[in-house]
């Protein structure tokens, strides 16, 4: 199985040990340290006061999956293929707000099963997130779901909205 490189199963699994404040901390090190590489969208988002704060309506832990979209086109006049775009969409953990994750110029994507799906018998909710930036320059995210799938989104830019029901 694929791991988060800070937010770790250790970390999440040991609550009131002061581990996920540590690897908060470590984790807002290397967006800083790498903000020259992330796109500005990445870097507001994940610098927010509210996106790891599971008390705000705007946080994607415990999020439902109500929708995702591929696109992949092929220019017919041009006869070249044009860049893909990926969309999650979240119902917020508070059902008051939709969270769009827009990832622009796909690389790859790895996504494991139907995680956080509500036609899922078990349902399988957000956990956690990273972003981390690829040697060649792109972005990876890694999505964490309670059960353990983990899905991994590498693309050149990335976009999040919310908006309401």
């Amino acid at each position: 199985m694929k791991s988060l490189s800070y937010f770790t199963e250790d970390i999440l699994s040991n609550p009131g040990e002061g581990l996920y404040s540590k690897a908060y901390e470590s984790y807002q090190r290397y967006v800083s340290e790498n903000e020259d590489r992330l796109p500005f969208s990445v870097v507001n988002l994940v610098k927010s006061d509210w996106y790891f704060n599971a008390r705000d309506p705007r946080c994607p832990k415990d999020g439902w999956l109500v929708g995702t979209r591929f696109e992949n086109n092929y220019d017919t006049q041009t006869r070249k293929k044009v860049p893909s775009e990926f969309e999650i969409k979240l119902l917020g953990a508070y059902h008051d707000c939709y969270l769009h994750f827009l990832y622009k110029e796909v690389v790859e994507i790895n996504i494991d099963g139907d995680a956080g799906s509500l036609i899922e018998k078990n349902y399988d909710p957000w956990r956690i997130d990273e972003f981390s930036v690829c040697e060649h320059g792109t972005v990876t995210h890694k999505i964490y779901f309670l059960s353990g799938k983990v899905w991994t989104i590498q693309c050149v830019n990335f976009e999040f909205g919310v908006s309401e029901l």
